[in-house]
């Protein structure tokens, strides 16, 4: 993973900058969550303006995945509204944007954005991976050894909807949940890197920089290696995730893992 390590973004709080980037129209502001100075990807929290349009129809250079927080945002023929997922591989056309109403959707991009007018995909281009729509609401929660392979069993209360797998390097986007009460004492690290939002909910991250909760709109970037548990849950916890291969875990043990479990459930509020 190229992109930089960081820790605990809070992305409630960063400044929402103009996103001046042709030939998209002006409007967009941008909440920058992370980049990568050798390709220029980005991660960021992109928000449009009721009424903004682009007309389209484009490529993009590099893969491009939406994530519908708030609003209402068109694709083409796609209506997406909050929980709507949507990924375009590099060279796929994309029809028109539209937002219908003020709308923030958590974008990644793998390469930097450049998009230039095309009427279709270019040669090689792989269409049949383009998911234009999909209602991440009427996904089954499904065991989270669906995409994660743990060296110890996961606590009942864990669950997962997968949204896309990349077939050659297993690489992933999915959605990660866990219910209210649920904890993990082992120490937790993985030979891949990982990226991750918060849409909702608390987690205690009980030994990495200090150790930190998620909450909403927390992010997080980390190379493989990285320690970082026990993990705590008081309300439950609804996260995107993207590992950049098959999601290993290898776990550690902390002899103050369930001081700092216990003292997480009786100091936290309910929310």
């Amino acid at each position: 993973m190229a992109k930089t390590h960081k820790e605990n973004v809070d992305s409630e709080t960063l400044p929402k900058e103009p996103w001046s980037f042709p030939p998209l129209p002006d409007g967009i502001l941008i909440r920058l969550l992370n980049e990568d100075d050798e390709n220029g990807a980005i991660s960021a929290i992109l928000d449009f303006p009721a009424g903004w349009s682009w007309s389209g129809p484009a490529v993009n250079r590099g893969p491009q995945e939406f994530f519908v927080l708030d609003g209402s945002f068109v694709m083409g023929e796609h209506r997406m509204t909050n929980g709507y997922y949507s990924y375009y591989p590099e060279g796929c056309v994309q029809g028109a944007w539209t937002a219908e109403s003020d709308c923030s959707i958590y974008a990644l991009f793998d390469a930097r954005p450049e998009f230039r007018a095309a009427d279709a995909s270019l040669d090689g281009a792989r269409t049949s991976d383009i998911i234009y729509s999909l209602n991440t609401w009427d996904l089954e929660w499904i065991n989270p050894l669906e995409v994660t392979s743990p060296d110890m069993p996961f606590r009942p209360g864990a669950f997962v909807k997968p949204l896309r797998v990349d077939e050659k390097t297993k690489a992933s986007t999915y959605i990660a949940g866990l219910m209210p009460g649920w904890y993990q004492e082992g120490v937790e690290e993985h030979p891949v890197g990982e990226e991750e939002f918060t849409l909702g909910g608390d987690l205690l991250l009980g030994e990495i920089a200090g150790g930190y909760s998620l909450k909403k709109g927390s992010y997080f970037c980390r190379p493989p290696g990285n320690r970082h548990g026990p993990l705590v849950s008081k309300n439950g916890i609804v996260i995107v995730c993207h590992p950049t291969g098959v999601l290993t875990i290898n776990y550690h043990t902390n002899p103050n893992a369930k001081q700092m479990v216990d003292d997480y459930f009786e100091k936290t509020p309910w929310k």
